[in-house]
């Protein structure tokens, strides 16, 4: 079992204004902001976030253009396996 979790925080947000989700290596600790997610009509965009932050988790030193395409071919697999 993972010693890591997962929390809402729906006050993520940095220099540039809110964001999704977040993974703290330090605390062990995946955000997500669902309230965003919410206002900004993307509540499908919910379990890609959530792929997305335990992709960064499970790779900490893959690059953000790495991640983006790995959580897309995840949620593929995800989609096919569904039918």
């Amino acid at each position: 079992m993972s010693d890591w979790s997962y929390k809402v925080d729906n006050k993520l947000r940095d220099k540039k204004g809110f964001f999704y989700g977040e993974t703290d290596y330090n605390k062990k600790k995946i955000s997500i902001n669902k309230k965003l997610h919410k206002k900004k009509g993307k509540e499908d965009w919910l379990i890609d976030t959530l792929v997305h932050e335990t992709m960064h988790k499970d790779h900490p030193k893959m690059k953000e253009k790495n991640v983006i395409k790995n959580t897309t071919k995840k949620l593929k697999k995800m989609k096919q396996k569904s039918k």
